[in-house]
């Protein structure tokens, strides 16, 4: 599975419980403080956003988990993940994946924005914040540095 922001690709092919634990974690307090800062200034009880919030986090998983999927099909077809940087259509497919996941993050946030009460200026800007901060760079980050 492969989880947001602090999950490599790669990641998919292994197991690692701990990894597992810390990025569940990490991603929650990533979210719910790009949701926090979004919304600052708005007269709502924090209580209610945390729905907003939580369905922002699964559909970050879910964004994650659709384009990861995708791009490890392409890699399996002969490219490198383990060296990504040695094959430059490796990096393409890979650079592509963050930006495909990154469009994702945002037309899944503006979904979530819907019901909110709050103006479409402001949906615009939580969602392309979500989108670009929560983007999975590590996509890019090749095995080769943690595996000989």
């Amino acid at each position: 599975m492969i989880l947001n922001l602090i999950f490599p690709t790669w990641m998919m092919f292994l197991f690692v419980p701990w990894l597992l634990v810390i990025s569940v974690i990490g991603n929650l307090i990533i979210d719910s403080t790009i949701y926090r800062i979004g919304l600052k200034n708005v007269n709502f009880k924090w209580e209610s956003i945390w729905k907003y919030i939580i369905r922002a986090y699964l559909l970050g998983f879910l964004a994650d988990i659709i384009v990861g999927i995708i791009v490890i099909i392409i890699v399996e077809q002969g490219l490198d993940y383990y060296h990504i940087y040695n094959d430059p259509l490796s990096i393409i497919v890979h650079a592509l994946g963050v930006v495909a996941t990154g469009v994702l993050i945002y037309y899944f946030n503006r979904w979530n924005l819907r019901k909110l009460d709050i103006d479409s200026s402001r949906a615009f800007r939580l969602a392309m914040m979500m989108a670009i901060i929560t983007a999975p760079y590590t996509f890019l980050v090749p095995a080769s540095l943690f595996f000989y």
